[in-house]
């Protein structure tokens, strides 16, 4: 399994490097937004520049065909994870330092996906620009992979009661039926 994540890792890379090439004298100025979205148990990464041009666009269906249970697979918990760890080691081998964090829509199983994120990678991986074994754990000692400047959650939570919108003839059809047998003499 690391295997393909290597190879991914070098050409997903390769790509990342022609297009945004950072500048060492500005990687304090350079950070990048990262955006998850979160629909219907699917997860979906965005790494985007500061200029709007997105990086690195990640799926669930990018490491599913890796495995034989694919279709009760996809909505997996692990594999998000494991989703989630790949983008920590994509970080580390650009070099991003800063990201903005933005979440949107309702997020499911965010805190062990963060958690994910932020904690170091245990097993050490070939990093193809040093061309030299990267141990996150020895690292993360000395200094930080990637810090996370600013984390907006994009979906506002309501603090009280909201309406939802009602669809469709039987609906209705039911909602008259509630409010005639529970009228209430004024």
């Amino acid at each position: 399994m690391s295997i393909y994540i290597n190879f991914n890792l070098k050409s997903m890379f390769r790509l990342y490097k022609n297009l945004f090439h950072i500048n060492p004298a500005n990687r304090e100025i350079t950070r990048h937004n990262l955006y998850l979205t979160f629909s219907a148990t699917r997860l979906y990464i965005n790494l985007v520049n500061l200029k709007g041009l997105n990086c690195c666009s990640l799926s669930v269906g990018l490491l599913l065909k890796f495995f034989k249970n694919k279709k009760s697979f996809k909505k997996n918990k692990l594999l998000k994870i494991l989703l989630m760890k790949y983008i920590r080691k994509l970080l580390i081998v650009a070099d991003i330092r800063y990201i903005d964090l933005y979440v949107k829509k309702t997020p499911v199983f965010f805190n062990e996906l963060f958690n994910a994120f932020t904690t170091p990678i245990i097993a050490p991986f070939f990093n193809p620009i040093t061309k030299t074994m990267y141990n996150d754990t020895i690292s993360t000692l000395s200094k930080q992979a990637c810090s996370i400047r600013l984390m907006i959650f994009m979906k506002f939570k309501p603090y009280n009661f909201m309406k939802g919108h009602r669809k469709g003839r039987l609906k209705r059809k039911i909602m008259r039926r509630v409010v005639k047998l529970n009228r209430i003499c004024d």
